[in-house]
């Protein structure tokens, strides 16, 4: 498998603040050209929780694969004195190459790791860690830095390639060493020789004094092989960071698409054709559409190497070796090659606002990245059908043949510089078989360059009307978005197509957050806001949907969401600067001072159980008071078991958790039942005892804030509801279910061997005749072979009900999240729960009932 982790993170050196909206354009150059050789890129931008989520990369990593590890950032000596990069995180975090280079070496099977870095260290703490290390100063800081990073990280399996600039010296917006490293990747892969690191290294050593760096490096044995030999065509279409673009949107924490230097997404190149290679192969790449990535068995040579593909040809086509002497191409070898997702002809649109650090323009203000342009004139698509007489006839009874053959037609035309006769076979390929999707990019590649923007629309559109898969037809709607909006100025038809891929593909939260963007940048704020409400349903513990969506609230005014989608993420990840401000600014002191108690109307959105079953909430609501009375212990029993704890008057007490304990039963319309107090730690429950009365430990009050224990008692007076009496008197889920289950037998609607049978003579026995006959109308209709089932998942509601009530009274997510993981409570994990918490802190039932009590933050 080759594969590539593409880190970009660097200062402005006038501001000396982190950039935190793009990559830089050094990483996107090599990650271009990595992409052309086969590799997998995995991207992770810049921007706060960066160092977090390398750690996920390297949890999710591949032990057996061949790993290109690229960082852009700056190097620099810790306090402790080891090296370190400093990666562009609200923290400023510095990651240690020692710490780094171990964690690689553990993760995958062999590993190049390219730094390419501003030295961020004063030269004396460069010389002091030099001489910690046992390291000879060089000639220069930067030099003995280089030494000191390849010398201090001796990890197993991984090579290190340094190289240290001074700092600031970054007046071109491509660093000297990574436009190198890329014309060295070009230059140096041949088909007869691999490519090793130690080439790239010579390479650029024989340039160290005029590209202004000092370089070290460290190999491994047997020596890393960067690219392999393979062949693949060099014609422009396949080197230049363009058109070859990917039509998906990654859902993982580090797969993110990759961008060049002029926006548009990136993938590897399709493997060159030719009429010798195997129909049958090079057919079985074309109709697996979008496979991405390709299957480890299709990235791999015969030896387990990864396979890299480049050569260089002369005038007249022909390749030629590193050397420069003209040698015979040889025919791709005889395996199904990976396949190549299609293209995304223009990148998406990107709002002028910076999503979360820079200051927002007002919606009048927001424009597109790239201006519409007005298309080239191009006949109409009837000038696309294909000659009468094909140049090729092959029969009819075989089309894997006739496509295989199409296309390697019109990868040899597109090689030789005939873009028009390529475009003609490709949508030839393309009306015979929709699927053909390096036909797609072949046609697409062309009409890009030739900026034909409305021929490109309209190849879209015929493909969205006649493909069979809807996934397909979703990121072809996609890519249809993009192109209208920033190359048509049509924002109608964008707004259509992007509206149809999340439609198609309704639990896609990356769509939904597209469509949002799109919405956001053409200032219509209420769809921005739908979709982004969405996504968050979608994906609940999404770092990218809550930090997308705070921002696009605390641009368009809304603090208080704003607010709520940052204390979500503070629960998540690291929050930024300007993330933390807003957290901040927006903690209260104490504890909140609604202008009313809930009532009655406020239970019925979200704050009950009863609207998710509702025959079921009046059965337990009528077989509360029997469950109650057949768990009870015996009156001497509960008399002992209060002898042997403290009594609390909570009206009176002036201890927090007791003040917590009236201020949240008057929150909730609740007499103050009594409260007792034990010696430990214990949650709040409800004694067995007739009256009234709760315990809790007094410890409960150490070490916890106001607003966290009346989460803690929300969450817990909430079983005070009618609908959750009868389970606030049971031990769990399987006893209430089992009461249930009674009842059915007991009024002859289940046979006896549905229920215990002493559970049903205890319910006989203590239910009168109209009591039984009233417990019968709430059991009609109710099915004894789902009656667990509805127990159970009836119960798992009450679960999120009591949080949602601990959110409200606590008024603050990160508050709510943290007291929920501290202290798990129910019948469901806590990352369910927590799921649901962030969902209803998002919702819009929530917003208005915040504002409705006055707790709302405002402007």
């Amino acid at each position: 498998m080759q594969q590539a982790i593409v880190i970009s993170s660097h200062y402005d050196a006038n501001s000396g603040y982190p950039n935190l909206v793009s990559w830089t354009p050094s990483a996107e150059l090599l990650a271009a050209r990595l992409a052309q050789h086969g590799y997998e890129i995995d991207r992770l931008s810049p921007g706060t929780g960066i160092v977090h989520r390398l750690r996920q990369s390297l949890r999710e990593a591949d032990p057996q694969s061949a790993v290109v590890v690229y960082f852009a950032g700056y190097v620099l000596v810790t306090d402790s004195g080891d090296p370190a990069l400093l990666m562009a995180d609200d923290s400023v975090t510095a990651l240690r190459l020692a710490q780094l280079t171990n964690k690689l070496g553990a993760s995958f099977g062999r590993v190049l790791l390219v730094v390419d870095a501003s030295l961020g260290s004063a030269p004396e703490d460069v010389e002091r860690a030099a001489l910690h290390y046992g390291v000879h100063s060089q000639h220069s800081p930067e030099a003995t830095m280089a030494a000191l990073g390849a010398t201090a990280c001796q990890a197993l399996n991984v090579s290190i390639l340094m190289a240290v600039r001074p700092w600031g010296e970054e007046g071109r917006r491509i660093s000297p060493f990574a436009r190198k490293f890329e014309q060295g990747l070009k230059e140096l892969a041949s088909a007869e020789h691999p490519t090793t690191a130690s080439d790239v290294h010579a390479w650029l050593g024989a340039a160290e004094a005029e590209l202004g760096v000092a370089l070290a490096y460290r190999a491994i044995d047997p020596e890393f092989v960067l690219l392999a030999a393979r062949p693949v065509s060099t014609h422009a279409t396949g080197v230049a960071p363009m058109p070859m673009v990917r039509l998906g949107l990654g859902t993982s924490v580090h797969s993110q698409p990759t961008m060049s230097a002029h926006g548009v997404e990136l993938v590897q190149p399709a493997p060159s054709a030719s009429a010798s290679a195997s129909p049958d192969a090079a057919a079985a790449s074309y109709r697996t559409l979008f496979n991405w990535p390709p299957s480890p068995e299709a990235r791999q040579s015969s030896n387990g190497e990864a396979v890299g593909e480049v050569h260089n040809r002369d005038s007249n086509g022909a390749r030629r070796s590193a050397n420069g002497t003209r040698a015979e191409t040889p025919a791709p070898p005889q395996q199904a090659s990976p396949s190549v997702p299609p293209p995304v002809s223009v990148p998406p649109p990107v709002s002028a606002r910076p999503p979360t650090s820079a200051p927002t323009p007002p919606p009048s203000e927001i424009r597109p990245a790239l201006p519409p342009q007005a298309p080239t004139a191009f006949d109409s698509p009837q000038s696309w059908q294909p000659p009468p007489t094909a140049p090729m006839a092959p029969s009819p009874s075989d089309p894997a043949r006739e496509e295989a053959a199409l296309l390697a037609e019109a990868e040899r035309v597109l090689a030789s510089g005939d873009d028009n006769r390529a475009l003609t076979l490709a949508l030839q390929c393309l009306e015979r078989f929709p699927q053909a999707t390096r036909g797609l990019q072949i046609a697409a590649g062309v009409l890009v360059r030739t900026q034909r923007w409305q021929d490109l629309a309209n190849l879209y559109e015929q493909l969205i009307a006649g493909h069979p898969d809807a996934a397909a037809v979703s990121k072809l709607c996609v890519a249809a978005s993009r192109l209208y909006h920033t190359k048509l100025g049509k924002n109608a038809r964008a707004v259509s197509a992007i509206e149809r891929a999340c439609e198609l593909q309704p639990k896609n939260s990356e769509l939904q957050l597209e469509a949002a963007s799109l919405h956001e940048t053409l200032s219509q704020l209420q769809f921005a806001e739908n979709h982004y409400r969405t996504a968050i349903s979608i994906d609940p513990l999404s770092e990218r949907c809550y930090r997308r969506a705070a921002a696009f609230f605390a641009w368009s005014g809304q603090p208080d969401l704003a607010w709520n989608a940052t204390c979500a993420l503070s629960h998540l990840t690291q929050t930024d600067a300007t993330e933390s401000e807003r957290l901040r600014a927006g903690k209260r002191e104490g504890l909140l001072q609604p202008n009313r108690p809930l009532n009655g109307t406020d239970f019925a959105v979200g704050l009950s159980a009863a609207p998710s079953d509702p025959a079921l909430a009046q059965l337990l609501t009528v077989m509360a008071d029997v469950i109650r009375k057949l768990t009870l212990p015996r009156p001497k029993q509960q008399s002992q078991l209060l002898q042997k704890y403290i009594s609390e008057d909570p009206l009176k007490s002036t201890a927090t958790l007791a003040r917590a304990f009236a201020w949240t039963c008057r929150l909730l319309q609740i007499p103050p039942p009594e409260l007792y107090l034990a010696e430990g730690n214990e949650l709040p429950t409800l004694l067995p005892v007739t009256q009234p009365a709760w315990l809790v430990g007094k410890g409960m009050g150490r070490g916890l804030s106001s607003m966290e224990l009346v989460f803690i008692w929300a969450r817990a007076l909430s079983r005070l509801r009618p609908e959750a009496h009868a389970a606030l008197y049971t031990q769990g889920a399987e006893q209430l279910a089992t009461f249930v289950l009674a009842s059915l037998v007991a009024t002859g609607r289940a046979p006896a061997s549905a229920a215990p049978s002493d559970a049903v003579r205890a319910l006989q026995k203590q239910c009168d005749a109209g009591l039984l006959t009233l417990i019968g109308q709430r059991l009609d209709g109710f099915d004894a072979t789902n009656a667990r089932a509805r127990v159970f998942a009836f119960a798992a509601q009450l679960d999120v009900v009591g949080n949602r009530l601990g959110l409200l009274a606590s008024g603050d997510p990160s508050v709510a999240a943290a007291m929920l993981t501290r202290f798990p409570v129910g019948e469901i994990g806590t990352r369910e729960q927590l799921a649901d918490l962030f969902k209803y802190a998002m919702s819009q039932p929530y917003a208005e009932l915040r504002r409705e009590l006055g707790i709302a933050l405002l402007q």
